[in-house]
């Protein structure tokens, strides 16, 4: 039985928000609500947390579980970058190469029960001008996604469980329902967690409802070499669902 090992890796932490080249992602089949303890938003679970969350009488209450949503395709885990900023280039040799102005960019992240503790806690914000820190808010989501990886991992290892697994490639399918990973390693298909997602990401454009996630999709998509079928299914659902972009 396959395990998709989600990318723990992130650069280090700037002082200013700078457009992010190349973001980890989440890539699911199908649009999801997850929780978890709102205290690993903030930095690792101790010893003692992980044994008392994992109690048989751990209730969400007594760990304070907040909720996230996962979009069906890709979600942003604390990217600083642009959304539908290139609709206007028509062809992938009219991509832009340079990065894009500070002013066009802002920072993407999964929505949900977390989202007023990243926008005014402290912890997130850049210490001098007070900007949002992208970094910060990526190092986060990347504490939280490995932490749910390895609860799931424990589950499974108690129980054997099978329909508990999301980030575990089960006997008779051909990926794990969630793939945490570089985005241009998706675009580009060229490791297993690409080709995995790739399809999560493919599939779900045409009924993609958020369209920040989906615009910022399309950016990366236009500066990509061999993923304008991506633009075009961008653009497509974007003329089906006008209110996606704006």
């Amino acid at each position: 039985m396959a395990t998709n090992e989600a990318r723990d890796t992130a650069d280090a932490p700037t002082l200013s928000p700078v457009w992010d080249k190349d973001p980890v992602v989440v890539a699911s089949r199908r649009p999801r609500v997850m929780y978890f303890p709102g205290k690993v938003l903030l930095g690792d679970p101790t010893p003692a947390d992980l044994k008392r969350w994992s109690g048989g009488d751990s209730t969400g209450m007594d760990r304070g579980d907040v909720a996230v949503r996962i979009e069906a395709g890709i979600t942003f885990l604390g990217a600083f970058t642009t959304q539908w900023a290139l609709r206007g280039v028509a062809s992938m040799a009219q991509a832009p190469k340079s990065a894009p102005g500070h002013d066009l960019c802002s920072v993407l992240w999964p929505t949900g029960g977390a989202d007023n503790t990243i926008r005014n806690a402290q912890a997130f914000k850049v210490p001098d001008t007070k900007e949002m820190n992208p970094a910060a808010v990526n190092a986060a989501w990347l504490r939280v996604f490995r932490y749910l990886r390895d609860q799931e991992k424990r589950v499974l290892a108690e129980s054997g469980e099978p329909s508990l697994a999301l980030f575990t490639t089960l006997d008779g399918f051909d990926a794990p329902e969630i793939v945490i990973t570089k985005l241009s390693d998706i675009l580009g298909q060229k490791t297993q967690e690409g080709q995995w997602a790739h399809p999560h990401l493919s599939n779900a454009i045409a009924y993609a409802k958020n369209g920040r996630h989906l615009g910022a999709l399309h950016d990366y998509a236009v500066r990509t070499p061999g993923a304008w079928s991506i633009v075009e299914s961008c653009r497509a659902q974007a003329v089906r669902r006008p209110g996606l972009v704006g």
